[in-house]
This record gives structure tokens, sequence and C-alpha cells, in this order.
């Protein structure tokens, strides 16, 4: 094994290289470059592999660049070492790299990062889990819902790369997450709400967690708390049990046949357990099953099924007013695309008088959006209805979870419209507030 030093002549600048052999022919000598340059040749000593300290190449600097030739040499042959005993092949890729891992990366690591492929480790991760390689750590399989949200992502950091270059793990930081958001705003072909571009970093979070526990990728320059998942800012509302209640008497009868579906669809899951539209798409009379109340006796009818989203099982017992409704289609009634239900429930929203103007604010307290309340209605908001009126109704927020399959509080008491007003009423209903008000207030002065 040989080290040395020599300089090579540039038109502007002195470079010193390094000739490494490790045994005869070619195929075992190397040469590379190192990051120090002199100003005149002249000023290499070669017998003692160091430049001269002079006044033409800066005292401080030729000292500095001495030191460091010297530490290279020792680092140089060490990792060469490290190389041989783990039985690796030297190439000139490998010996490449190690001037780069001077500063105290392994060679390893530094192949590693160069050869980090997002979208690649990405897909690998989605086939594995896809084949069921991979499981939560429930020990239960990933949801479809899941592998649609990572396969967008895909797509999404697919296009992103052509235009920022390829994602290294030590580039993923707070100017990455800038640089992403500013894609998906100006550059993507897509109109965004902040909504849509919330779950995209979210998803981007949820990937490299996958990513470090799967292939024990780190990033150094990566702080959870840097990449905010932006919330939706945009109205929306719920019906109240008596909104709900005309809703669901209003008269069709000169309407076609559509339009009773969908209205007793959103009545099915308003007053239910307020599903998510594919789920409820996915329903049939499998779904229903009957339970035994040991207190009773009665056979509690209840709906039955896995949440595509979370994958948890819920059981929902079923009111007699969904239940009718239920018999009368002989199962549950379709609603067609969601684009053309949604614009119908707007459609019987109106006739129903649901014009109340609702108003959205920033938080300065400036209104940002207005729309009235028929304009609002979809699906999604049978969701929100059957929590705001199961919340208004005194059923606590772990019960309604229960339900509704949301996985915290937080989020849960988002879908839920209820005005200050309306909490200062559910206080009331409280037995905290019935204690306090049966203190006799006539006491001893």
């Amino acid at each position: 094994m040989a080290f040395k030093y020599y300089i090579r002549k540039h038109s502007k600048y002195n470079s010193i290289y390094i000739d490494f052999s490790n045994g005869r022919g070619k195929e075992n000598r190397f040469r590379l470059a190192t990051k120090f340059q002199i100003n005149n040749t002249k000023n290499w000593i070669n017998d003692k592999q160091k430049v001269r300290v002079c006044k033409d190449e800066g005292i401080d600097n030729a000292k500095y660049i001495n030191d460091n030739l010297t530490k290279l040499k020792s680092h140089f042959i060490e990792k060469v070492n490290d190389l041989l005993r783990e039985g690796e092949i030297l190439t000139k890729d490998l010996i490449i790299e190690i001037p780069s891992t001077y500063s105290g990366q392994s060679i390893q690591k530094n192949r590693k990062e160069k050869q980090f492929n997002f979208c690649d480790l990405l897909s690998k991760w989605i086939e594995k889990a896809e084949s069921g390689k991979i499981l939560k750590d429930n020990g239960k399989k990933f949801s479809e819902y899941s592998f649609k949200n990572y396969k967008t992502l895909f797509k999404h950091i697919s296009e992103f790369e052509k235009m920022y270059g390829s994602i290294k793990p030590r580039t993923i930081d707070k100017k990455l997450y800038s640089n992403l958001l500013a894609y998906l705003r100006e550059d993507s072909d897509e109109n965004y709400a902040d909504g849509n571009l919330g779950a995209i970093i979210k998803n981007f979070k949820a990937a490299l967690t996958k990513l470090t526990d799967e292939y024990g990728i780190k990033f150094p320059n990566y702080n959870s708390k840097d990449w905010r998942v932006i919330q939706s800012n945009t109205l929306s509302t719920a019906l109240n049990l008596e909104q709900l209640n005309t809703f669901y008497n209003f008269d069709l009868n000169d309407k076609p046949i559509s339009y009773h579906n969908i209205r007793d669809a959103y009545c099915i899951n308003a007053f239910t357990c307020g599903l998510r539209v594919r789920d409820y798409q996915k329903l049939n009379k499998s779904n229903i099953i009957e339970i035994k109340d040991e207190v009773s006796n009665d056979k509690i009818s209840c709906l039955k099924y896995i949440q595509s989203k979370t994958g948890q099982e819920v059981i929902a017992p079923i009111p007699d007013v969904a239940l009718s409704i239920i018999k009368k289609h002989n199962g549950f009634p379709t609603i067609g695309s969601e684009q053309d239900s949604n614009n119908k429930l707007k459609e019987i929203g109106k006739w129903c008088g649901f014009d109340e103007v609702l108003y959205l604010r920033n938080e300065k307290g400036d209104v940002i959006q207005t729309a009235k309340q028929y304009e609002l209605l979809t699906n999604h908001s049978a969701r929100r209805t059957f929590c705001t009126i199961a919340y208004l109704n005194g059923m606590d927020t772990i019960q309604i979870m229960n339900l509704s399959g949301h996985k915290t509080e937080s989020v849960l008491l988002k879908y839920i419209k209820v005005t200050k007003e309306q909490h200062a009423l559910r206080m009331l209903k409280t037995n905290h507030f019935k204690k306090l008000n049966s203190i006799n207030t006539l006491r001893a002065i």
C-alpha cells in the first residue's frame, strides 16, 4: 500500500492530488483530488510532502494545509483498512468517496446518502406493505386509503424533483418544506386548497417515519415542528335536529327517485353514526346485525362495518327513524356520483329554507368567506350533522368518537358546529350544573 501527494498544474491554480496504490496493476492505482490548492508549485516540498511556510502561500494558510494533509493521510489509510477488513473490493467509486468523508461521515453513510432515492424507497415500501410484509404497529395491514395517499404523494414528489432536484436525507429541512409548498401552490397543475396541502405535508411526514422504521435512514436536518401541517380554513355547516327533521320530512313526491335516495342516505348517516362517504357506499344488508340487550332482553339492530381510513371496527345502534328508511328502500339507498348528489342536496336544502348566511372569519375577526347554509350541504356534512346533534343531545365525546371513528377529540371538535349559546345551554343539562343548582340558596347568614 503506497500513499503520496503530488501537484497538478491548472491554468489558474495548482491542486494537491492523492496518488494511492494497493498493489500492482492499473486497476489498483487511484489518483484523486483533494480540496487543497497552492499558489506556486515551487512551494511544494515533495520529499517532505508539505507546503513551504512562506508569505507567498500565506503563513497561516500553509500551516493549515499541512496540518490537514497529515490528518487526511491518516484518515484515508484508516478508511481503506476498514474497507479491506469488511471484505470490500477497492474500486474507483469506493476510493473516490474517502476524501469527502474526511469531515467525519462514514463511507457507507456517504454512499447511502448519494444512492438515496425517496420515490424508489417509497415505491418499495408501498409494494411490501400491500403484500402484507410490512404491518401497522397493531399487527394489522394498512388500509387501501393509506396506499392511495402514499401513491398520490409519490406522484407529487416525482414531479417536484424534476423541478427542484433530487431529495437527499440532508436536504430534508425547513427550506425543502418551503420549496415543496411553493411548488404545490404555484407550479403544480392542481389548484390545491389549504386542506389538500396539509394532507400532502402530513403524508410526507408519515412517509419519512415509514422509511426510517423500515430502512434505518436518518434525516439529520429534519425537524417535525418545522413541517407544519396546514389546516383547512373553509366554511362548513351541520344541521341541527330540528333542521334534520325538516329535511327528513320534506315532500319530494314530485321529484325524481334520485332525490329521494340522496336525501334518505343523508338522513340514515346523520341519524346513525356519521359515516365517511366511501364507507357508506360499501354498505349492504350484511352490515346490519342484531345484539341482545342483557337488561331488557330486547334485540337491537346495529350497523357494523370496518372504516376504510383507519381499519377500525364500528358498531352503532340504528335509530328507529333510520331503520324505517332502510326498510323502505329494502337496503341502503344509493347516492350515485358524489358531485351530482352534493348538488341535489343543496337543492333540497334550498327548498327546505336553509338560507341563513354563514360567515368565516380569520384570526383578526375579518370576514373572509360567506355562504348560505344550503350552499354548504354535502354528503360529508351528514357526518358533521351527526357529531353536532349527538353532542348537543348530551352524548360525551368518547361515545361520539366510538361511533364516528375519529381518532382524537381535537379532530372531532372541529366537526361539531356549535355556537357559544348552544354550549351554555348544553352545560345546563349536565349533572354538574344540576348539582350546583340544588344547593340551598337560603343559607344562614
